[in-house]
């Protein structure tokens, strides 16, 4: 199996190619993840996949300082399952913060640097150690052209930068018929106490033109109804739940 998506101490009998460490904390991060690993497997690398996981101390995440210090140190525990790999990929510059270096040559993927998101004094750590973290890796994997500006500021010093592959992000292509019915707006709703639904759908009632279709993915309408209820916010018409959509 080319694959592993979960492996204990005891497994470790072989050597992989390729360890990506995955904290994947959102289900977009996970598949994202599930989507490089079986590319891998499809070009002929072994690749083990490792889930970072929590335990108990996912209860302390409260502010997003400790926040990244507690999956940053839960994801140095699970990199000991990397130790056999020829090559690691660790996703997430945050997952990379408190990791020992990889005595094998290593890269960090990531969609979005620290620099950018982690701004104010609650991500004053997290910015200082993306600094001296990213020029030492071997390859960075930023998720499009964006991305790869915002850290190459990070670089400048690096008497050997590490070299940088941008990559695009995985979208199936729709199928033919999916465009045939008009759409005038996207939400995601994932994390709704995140994601300003309430407001947003606060808004759509009161601006959203006669006949129009707002689609929010990422929870169904059992999730999305339960959460507006709370909010003292009534459903708007032209609202519709997608709930979990494909890539």
């Amino acid at each position: 199996m080319p694959v592993q998506e979960s492996v204990t101490w005891p497994q470790l009998t072989r050597a992989v190619d390729v360890a990506l460490l995955s904290l994947g904390t959102t289900l977009g991060l996970r598949r994202a993840d599930d989507a490089l690993a079986d590319a891998l497997a499809a070009s002929g690398v072994t690749c083990r996949l490792v889930r970072v996981r929590l335990g108990a101390t996912g209860a302390l995440r409260r502010h997003i300082a400790i926040t990244d210090l507690v999956e940053g140190i839960a994801a140095r525990r699970a990199a000991r399952m990397t130790v056999d790999a020829r090559a690691v990929i660790v996703s997430g510059t945050t997952t990379a913060f408190v990791l020992p270096r990889p005595r094998v040559r290593w890269a960090v993927r990531f969609d979005s640097p620290a620099v950018l998101n982690r701004a104010g004094l609650s991500g004053a750590w997290q910015r200082t150690r993306e600094r001296r973290v990213l020029p030492v890796a071997d390859v960075l994997l930023p998720w499009g052209e964006a991305a790869a500006r915002a850290a190459a500021p990070l670089l400048q010093r690096t008497k050997r930068p590490p070299q940088t592959i941008v990559l695009p992000v995985p979208v199936d292509p729709m199928p033919a018929d999916a465009t045939a019915d008009r759409v005038d707006a996207v939400a995601y709703g994932g994390w709704l106490w995140k994601r300003g639904i309430d407001l947003l759908c606060a808004a759509w009632s009161a601006a959203a033109p006669p006949g129009a279709r707002l689609i929010i993915g990422g929870c169904d309408r059992q999730a999305g109804k339960a959460w507006l209820d709370r909010c003292g916010i009534a459903e708007p018409a032209g609202v519709e739940w997608a709930g979990i959509v494909p890539r």
